[in-house]
């Protein structure tokens, strides 16, 4: 099962990542670090997900709902945060 969320966020599709991360949630399987590098999330539900150590270097996430996120050692070098919903959202 792992292996299918891997390959589906590989995609770079934004469906795609968002589901893999859903299905990741709902089967409490950690993914590890994944690479999100210039990943258009823009608007994307990721309340509650675990992207603890993604790469999100470049990624646009303007407007995404980050609420509960972990993102602890995530890489948001250069990443497009503005208007994204961070309440909540670990980052240390």
């Amino acid at each position: 099962m792992k292996d299918k969320l891997l390959a589906l966020i590989a995609t770079k599709e934004a469906e795609n990542i968002i589901l893999a991360l859903e299905l990741a949630k709902g089967q409490k399987i950690e993914l590890g670090t994944i690479d999100l590098i210039c990943a258009n999330l823009e608007g994307a539900d990721l309340r509650g997900s675990d992207l603890r150590g993604a790469n999100l270097i470049c990624a646009n996430l303007r407007g995404a709902n980050l609420r509960g996120a972990d993102l602890r050692g995530a890489n948001l070098y250069c990443a497009d945060l503005r208007c994204a919903n961070l309440k909540g959202t670990i980052l240390e």
